[in-house]
């Protein structure tokens, strides 16, 4: 995941991926980048360590550099998400900002059956608010 370690809420943020990380016994690695000039070093750590995915944490600064971040993902060949269309169109995976506004997500988590207890998460259906 990478955040913004000058945004407000950094280390809560942090926290709460450490936290559900634990909980669900995966690694998650977490990077910062509070500059334009951390990006690319934030990528090839991404790359050296093989991360098998970025979550890119919602932030004005992010949301700002969204087209870089994207063409970055799609040069190291990282999958990724993030809250901007313009990341999606640039190359990264995928973006939630715009489906966010318009359509309620509703996440469940849930356990796998197995001597291992593998979590899942999986998403019900998004469905548009009504207009009512």
């Amino acid at each position: 995941m990478l955040i913004n370690p000058t945004a407000a809420v950094a280390e809560q943020l942090k926290r709460q991926v450490d936290e559900a990380a634990h909980t669900f016994e995966r690694s998650i690695v977490v990077l910062k980048a509070g500059s334009q000039a951390e990006f690319d070093s934030v990528f090839k750590s991404l790359a050296q360590q093989q991360v098998g995915a970025l979550v890119v944490a919602p932030d004005p600064f992010f949301n700002g550099h969204g087209e870089e971040l994207g063409k970055l993902a799609a040069r190291y060949s990282i999958p990724a998400i993030a809250e901007v269309r313009r990341f999606t169109t640039a190359g990264g995976l995928a973006s939630l900002g715009q489906a966010l506004r318009t359509h309620t997500v509703k996440p469940v988590f849930t356990q796998a059956a197995s001597s291992r207890a593998r979590t899942q998460l999986t998403y019900q259906s998004c469905s548009r608010p009504s207009s009512s």
